[in-house]
């Protein structure tokens, strides 16, 4: 009789998550996630049959996460301001907690995967998510405009915590400055 694991697609995605975001897709493997959960390799393939479809999984997962975390954010307040202040502090802290993942941005480091269309689709939902959230905020609502804010958004995230990884509160007050003073808030 086979064995059953308890929630093991969560447990993989839970292992995934951590080992690529400690080591980075390529050097992160399916061996090692089958060792840290404990579930053999040629289960973990039958959840995910490359390790390209889990690694997208996981980006998918955290990424809705934080979309879920933006969506409480402007549906609790309608202050500009505020609005622009939290969503800076969700998108750093995720983005920190996510450390190897924020990658996915750079051409250099994932030229191949970002490629791939399911990517793609990522990262085209993220600028558009916060490109969205941009236009509730602000008095200019030319998509390209909000799309290149979110862009640069994300990028100076990343930059920032690579470049000044203990400095949290410096980094997001940094942010918050750059960002509202392109934002011309609605009153």
């Amino acid at each position: 009789m086979p064995k059953i694991i308890k929630d093991a697609e969560k447990q993989i995605l839970q292992s995934a998550t951590e080992l690529f975001g400690q080591h980075g897709y390529h050097s992160a493997d399916m061996k090692m996630i089958s060792n840290k959960t404990g579930i053999a390799v040629g289960t973990i393939y039958n959840y995910f049959p490359t390790k390209k479809k889990l690694f997208i999984s996981v980006l998918e997962k955290s990424w809705n996460d934080t979309f879920r975390k933006l969506e409480d954010i402007y549906l609790q307040t309608d202050d500009p301001a505020a609005i622009l202040q939290q969503t800076i502090e969700v998108l750093y802290s995720d983005m920190e907690q996510r450390t190897g993942l924020g990658k996915i941005f750079f051409p250099s480091a994932y030229e191949e995967l970002l490629k791939d269309p399911d990517i793609i689709n990522i990262n085209t939902t993220i600028v558009s998510t916060l490109a969205d959230i941009f236009s509730l905020i602000r008095k200019n609502n030319d998509v390209n405009i909000n799309n290149r804010l979110a862009e640069t958004l994300i990028v100076s995230i990343y930059v920032l915590l690579t470049a000044h990884p203990h400095k949290k509160e410096d980094n997001i007050s940094f942010l918050y400055k750059m960002a509202s003073s392109f934002m011309e808030t609605k009153k």
